[in-house]
């Protein structure tokens, strides 16, 4: 099963890539499942890269979602640049809520695709083709939704 996410980001190659590694790695951990992944520009569509994670054999360990409640350490937010996932437009949650002077963070049930929204241009959106749907969340609304992969290339109207 090897999956792919197309996006837009606002942040250059090196952020973007401090980012994506750091939480697929530490907080997914892919490649301690055998996951491998990328991020590539996409050729002729200036500014859009693709993220893509394939298997390299058993799949029961993948996911896309965060479990752990875990405080984000301070090298992951200021090396790994994580610092750009909190705040208000962040998908990282502060880590104790009944504490006024908490700064903890937390990425406890954040998906990839939360990161991916966190690192996108405004205007844009993010792409996950799923067999013959596509799924697309607006960076603007972080309305997601399900479309007929067919009637998306059908209906696009070309500059």
């Amino acid at each position: 099963m090897e999956s792919h996410w197309f996006f837009y980001p606002k942040y250059g190659t090196d952020i973007v890539d401090k980012v994506v590694g750091c939480f697929v790695n530490e907080y997914l951990s892919w490649e301690h499942n055998g996951y491998y992944w990328s991020i590539d520009k996409m050729p002729n569509h200036n500014g859009w890269f693709r993220l893509c994670a394939s298997p390299d054999g058993n799949t029961d360990y993948y996911t896309e979602t965060c479990f752990s409640d875990e405080v984000v350490s301070g090298k992951d937010l200021t090396e790994n640049m994580l610092i750009l996932l909190t705040g208000e437009n962040g998908c990282a949650t502060q880590h104790d809520l009944d504490d006024p002077d908490n700064n903890d963070w937390c990425l406890e049930e954040v998906c990839i695709d939360e990161v991916l929204l966190c690192l996108s241009a405004e205007g844009t959106h993010i792409y996950a083709p799923c067999g013959d749907r596509l799924w697309a969340r607006s960076v603007d609304t972080g309305k997601h939704e399900m479309i007929d992969m067919m009637d998306f290339i059908l209906t696009r109207k070309v500059a």
